[in-house]
């Protein structure tokens, strides 16, 4: 039927490596809110959220599907392949803005 077609092509999207980050972008109306209100932001900052929500923001990964890359491991040299949500979640390079991030979060949270 159209909608077990339809949920194949969005369960082979979210095993892929672009669409892995999309899987879990409903379960929150709030994380809507700043694409309504583009005037709120520079817009260079805007378009970049865009590509990072989309899961296009350039990586080795993604590049060596276009043009085949002899290195796509990270620059961090861990020794991972180097992708969007590598580089967000896991890679030492951005450990500590990770880490920063949450804090400043759970630091508004408790201010509440």
């Amino acid at each position: 039927s159209k909608e077990d077609a339809k949920k194949m092509w969005r369960e082979q999207l979210y095993r892929s490596v672009d669409g892995r980050p999309l899987a879990h972008i409903g379960t929150s109306a709030s994380v809507h809110h700043w694409l309504s209100s583009p005037d709120r932001l520079f817009p260079w900052l805007y378009l970049r959220g865009i590509q990072l929500r989309a899961g296009i923001l350039s990586t080795k990964a993604r590049r060596s599907r276009r043009k085949r890359l002899p290195d796509v491991l990270c620059h961090g040299r861990c020794g991972q392949i180097e992708t969007l949500p590598h580089i967000l979640q896991c890679c030492q390079v951005t450990k500590e803005a990770r880490i920063w991030r949450h804090n400043s979060i759970m630091k508004s949270i408790a201010e509440r």
